[in-house]
């Protein structure tokens, strides 16, 4: 594990030449905050655009459609298309497909992106109100703002009477940075909630959760990003602030990992790492910020616009 405090600084200064291809985590690595770039990042956006060198984003956030993400990202001076984004509900497509619940009725948790939701794009049918969850053919798991109470109480009753039912949580992880000092909490925690419920009401349910770390969403953005890409995998770099996701799912993939230090992992985080939750390298931040400082707290998505 090599540290470095810039990453741009060591990207530009020669260390892009040993790879083919970029990949970059949004929350807590390009954005900080809805609508504030990191320190770097508009930098970094720039000149991988301006060079034509292939990259793509990469993001556990299934609560904002693509077009939702890039407007965040636009907001705060990038120039990016939906199509440049991957997010983990993309990967409900597939799933749909390997379930057989294309046009099935699925009952869904929160929001999964807006106008048109991730269920919808991969040909279910969503099914927002509790009371008509028994028509559904399974549970997705979105974030966002809605009567939790009621919600929960729905689902894990219909588990309990439908325990061969899926759960599907395109989102695994347990908590994200609320760009407010705090956390909020992830689709990963409420289906391991729901799950640990149901378990100790003696009910065993599927529960599959689709992005990172999982293999499935870097196998998705390697081959809509980078179509006809069958080069050494380890010449795609993966860059992240989650040591669970961004870097577990980089080296369990088979790509190269680094962390910057300026999202949801601090330095007693990272001492206690291990196995695949060790990255490659390690970078204070992409660039230095203004005030001198590499590390920016509360790197994720502000929840003015609920996630």
């Amino acid at each position: 594990m090599l540290r470095f405090n810039s990453f741009n600084a060591w990207w530009l200064g020669g260390a892009c030449s040993m790879y083919d291809a970029l990949l970059l985590d949004i929350d807590g690595t390009l954005l900080s905050g809805e609508k504030k770039a990191l320190p770097g990042a508009l930098e970094l956006i720039a000149s991988l655009q301006k060079t034509g060198f292939p990259f793509g984003i990469l993001t556990n956030d299934g609560n904002h459609s693509r077009e939702e993400k890039s407007s965040f990202l636009n907001a705060a001076g990038f120039d990016l298309h939906p199509e440049d984004i991957v997010s983990c509900a993309l990967v409900l497509k597939s799933l749909a497909v390997d379930l057989s619940l294309k046009g099935e009725k699925v009952f869904v948790m929160g929001d999964l992106g807006a106008p048109v939701s991730y269920v919808e794009l991969a040909g279910m049918e969503p099914v927002a109100d509790p009371e008509k969850i028994e028509c559904c053919k399974a549970v997705v798991v979105g974030e966002g703002m809605y009567d939790w109470c009621t919600v929960f109480e729905a689902v894990v009753n219909f588990f309990m009477r439908h325990p061969d039912m899926p759960l599907i949580a395109p989102n695994p992880d347990t908590h994200w940075p609320n760009g407010r000092g705090g956390i909020g909490i992830g689709a990963g925690a409420t289906s391991r909630f729901i799950a640990d419920l149901l378990a100790d009401l003696g009910f065993q349910i599927r529960r599959i959760t689709l992005g990172k770390p999982g293999r499935a969403i870097f196998d998705y953005a390697l081959e809509k990003i980078f179509p006809g890409f069958c080069r050494d995998r380890r010449r795609i770099l993966m860059v992240g602030d989650f040591l669970k996701s961004d870097i577990r799912g980089a080296n369990r993939a088979g790509l190269t990992s680094a962390l910057v230090m300026t999202g949801v992992t601090n330095d007693n985080l990272l001492a206690e790492a291990k196995g695949d939750d060790i990255p490659e390298f390690v970078f204070n931040a992409l660039a230095p910020s203004e005030h001198g400082t590499s590390v920016v707290p509360g790197g994720n998505c502000d929840q003015t616009c609920p996630r």
